[in-house]
């Protein structure tokens, strides 16, 4: 799976990081490459 994170993405995890939340990369990608539960509920969005 090729994922590629936006600046906005990136911007989030200097945030997150600067309140003592470590999320990393690959915690993301993992995440996205295996849910716990996808919500379909919105036709034009997947939301895991």
């Amino acid at each position: 799976m090729d994922v590629r994170f936006t600046k906005h993405a990136e911007e989030k995890f200097t945030i997150l990081r600067n309140h003592g939340v470590i999320v990393s990369r690959k915690n993301v990608v993992d995440v996205l490459a295996d849910p716990d539960e996808i919500d379909r509920s919105r036709p034009s969005f997947i939301i895991v």
